[in-house]
């Protein structure tokens, strides 16, 4: 019996859930990146739904891959859209609390954004 493979199968939810598993960044990368391929309405669907579950050390891991990815200009949009999807599902509180300087200027994102974000 072959295994099914989860994101040639487009289920980025085990995808997704077997890369924060395994804490390999870059497996979570390309969950996010076959989103983003998808087109904008549905790789924010997509990635909304994979992150608004995320809580405590997985939703740690989610912000520290993003910030690892935001430091290359090839994975930089795919950081960028994880986190709109963070800030739009998880709000301040619900944030782990780190002292990294990208921690601090997403909190000061969010607030630029206001409501609209």
């Amino acid at each position: 019996m072959r295994q099914r493979v989860p994101l040639q199968a487009e289920d980025y939810a085990a995808a997704a859930g077997l890369a924060f598993e395994l804490r390999q960044a870059r497996r979570l990368l390309a969950v996010v990146d076959a989103a983003l391929a998808r087109g904008p309405a549905a790789a924010e669907a997509i990635l909304g739904g994979l992150v608004a579950p995320l809580a405590g050390e997985r939703l740690r891991a989610c912000l520290e891959f993003c910030r690892e990815w935001n430091t290359h200009s090839r994975h930089c949009h795919a950081a960028q859209a994880t986190l709109a999807a963070v800030l739009r599902h998880h709000p301040p509180e619900a944030r782990p609390d780190t002292r990294g300087r990208l921690f601090c200027r997403l909190g000061m994102l969010a607030r630029a954004y206001g409501k609209g974000f």
